[in-house]
């Protein structure tokens, strides 16, 4: 893949202000990520609000279609980034109006560095973001039965691939004069992870990472489905495999 070095802070990278309606649009800044970016040590700050019209009706455990939001929408087959800083940067997620439902279900994965993470040496390194937050408070009372808006304060979903050295710190949410403030640095629905929101393959490795901050997760209020799960490193593991590891990391929740 393509090697790119970042030589400048860019301390407004936009905002994406959207309505999806379906469940094949992915909300990204860079989509699907092969090759080399080195952040060189410099920051980027972006903002993201995605108004959620679902309409998708569920389909059977395994079988509904997954949508993904983040910087990266993926990181894919020998992918690697390093070396770059988020700060002051925001995902709020939610649905307009005061009392609709979503007539669907939702299977959601927003990271704010990748939505996805999938390949066997893909790649993040010596990463860290800084007040931050990702915000999804309101959709309890609005999602239907089999819903799941996974959170993960770096990255969403991860099928393959290492983490090392990534840190995930906020002291200070109040990053977008323009959005509400949350009163949680991430907060979720069905699924919250402080590093990543779920792991559902392998081989995944974690190791030498730090979250310091705050974390919910809420269950939908209207006929749930299953757990409400959430951890400081990753909120749920759906693997088995002796081929992943997590080791060597640091926890702060401060609620």
């Amino acid at each position: 893949g393509k090697y790119y070095k970042q030589m400048a802070d860019i301390t407004n990278l936009g905002s994406i202000d959207v309505t999806v309606e379906d469940t094949t649009t992915d909300v990204y800044f860079v989509r699907n990520f092969k090759g080399n970016y080195d952040g060189n040590g410099k920051s980027i700050t972006f903002h993201m609000n995605v108004n959620i019209w679902n309409t998708y009706t569920y389909q059977g455990t395994g079988n509904n279609p997954k949508v993904f939001v983040g910087l990266f929408e993926t990181l894919s087959g020998n992918g690697v980034i390093k070396n770059l800083k988020i700060t002051n940067s925001s995902i709020r997620l939610y649905r307009e109006g005061d009392s609709d439902i979503v007539p669907g279900m939702l299977d959601w994965h927003a990271g704010l560095l990748c939505g996805k993470m999938d390949g066997a040496n893909a790649r993040i390194a010596n990463c860290m973001i800084t007040d931050s937050w990702i915000d999804a408070s309101t959709l309890a009372a609005k999602m239907a039965s089999y819903s799941f808006m996974h959170v993960g304060g770096v990255v969403g979903y991860m099928n393959r691939g290492t983490l090392h050295e990534v840190a995930f710190i906020n002291t200070n949410t109040d990053t977008d004069p323009n959005t509400p403030t949350p009163e949680y640095s991430l907060d979720g629905l069905a699924c919250v992870g402080g590093i990543v929101a779920k792991i559902e393959g392998s081989p995944v490795t974690i190791e030498d990472c730090l979250f310091r901050g705050s974390l919910r997760v809420q269950r939908s209020e209207n006929k749930g489905y299953g757990v409400a799960t959430v951890g400081g490193i990753v909120g749920r593991v759906h693997s088995t495999s002796t081929l992943s590891r997590i080791s060597n990391c640091y926890v702060d929740a401060s609620k």
